[in-house]
């Protein structure tokens, strides 16, 4: 039997955008990477694929969080859809300040940054002028697996703070679950 957290960590996460340009996966929970549809690499725009991006981040999420609340439902044996209320007002505080978190990530090239603000509408992704012409198709994808790389293990050591500062050192055996 798989426990739960292996089973979030490996259950696949697709999303395509409309129109088919871009399709993306997210990989052990901790990089997406990401393919174009035919030559549409090379028909796009900067400013476009930004846009395309952040569609996809916005797929990509909401995918993850119905696979994530369709798996907790299995393990618990009836539907569940959304977080309990808070058990305590540490409980209360950690949620808000998770939900408030940024985190970016940026490719090791410079070449392409993306970041979740909740404060700031959510997704953005920016890509230097004249990426496109500079990069080709492949070395983009693996600048963007790059930023997205950085930005889960950000994301990631921002709760592990976050539960520390929160919950103290027992943040593990008391802290919530995401």
């Amino acid at each position: 039997m798989v426990d739960f957290a292996t089973r979030l960590q490996t259950m696949p996460v697709r999303a395509e955008v409309p129109g088919g340009l871009l399709r993306g996966e997210l990989r052990d929970a901790s990089e997406v990477v990401i393919s174009f549809g035919g030559d549409g690499y090379y028909r796009t725009t900067e400013a476009d694929l930004e846009r395309q991006l952040v569609n996809l981040c916005r797929l990509l999420v909401v995918a993850w969080t119905r696979g994530y609340w369709d798996a907790l439902s299995e393990a618990a044996g009836h539907r569940i859809a959304s977080e309990p209320a808070p058990y305590s007002e540490a409980s209360a505080e950690y949620r808000t300040a998770r939900d408030a978190l940024v985190v970016t990530g940026r490719s090791a090239d410079g070449h392409l940054t993306i970041t979740y603000d909740p404060t700031n509408d959510g997704w953005q992704a920016t890509i230097q002028p004249g990426t496109l012409t500079a990069l080709s198709e492949e070395d983009f994808v693996t600048a963007a697996r790059q930023a997205s790389r950085e930005l889960y293990a950000r994301r990631r050591q921002q709760i592990v703070a976050l539960k520390l500062e929160i919950f103290g050192r027992d943040a593990r055996k008391n802290a919530e679950p995401r």
